[in-house]
């Protein structure tokens, strides 16, 4: 990852699980997990992998009742991230959820590379070859591929 370009990655825990830790510390800077504070055992290998990340992740309790109860937080976490972090810092939300499109369209609109990454293919795009873990590792989150600032300059010049 390049020093000059910072990206902090917002997710919940769930859908953090669908995807490698050691991918992600190739393409952020910063992870930012919000986790069910009803969550009593999280996976060994997902422990060793967030150890590598070091400081670079923070895991944020949350007191989750109703359903989508993450994304609110995941929204007030950007926000006040948004207000506070020089607009060079690029965000990306790791979520399927196509609510966050207009936060996400909002974000770029006021001068900061914001994207939605998501952790699973439509149902059209599942029926074909390959799942969809796969599909983001390949997209998003492969050693081969492009890294993740290439893909924002091409979802941002789509837009």
């Amino acid at each position: 990852m390049s020093h000059l370009l910072k990206r902090y990655i917002f997710a919940d825990y769930e859908s953090l699980k669908k995807v490698k830790f050691s991918k992600l510390q190739k393409v952020c800077n910063k992870v930012f997990v919000l986790i069910d504070n009803r969550v009593e055992e999280i996976p060994f290998k997902i422990v060793l992998q967030a150890q590598k990340l070091g400081k670079r992740v923070k895991w944020i309790s949350i007191e989750n009742e109703k359903d989508n109860n993450f994304d609110f937080h995941i929204s007030f976490l950007i926000g006040a991230l948004h207000q506070k972090m020089r607009s060079e810092i690029d965000f990306a939300i790791l979520s399927d959820n196509s609510d966050f499109d207009p936060l996400v369209d909002f974000i770029n609109e006021a001068g900061r590379n914001c994207i939605r990454v998501k952790t699973k293919k439509k149902k059209k795009e599942a029926s074909s070859n390959g799942s969809a873990i796969d599909k983001i590792d390949e997209e998003y989150f492969n050693d081969e591929e492009e890294d993740l600032s290439e893909t924002i300059s091409k979802v941002n010049s789509e837009n």
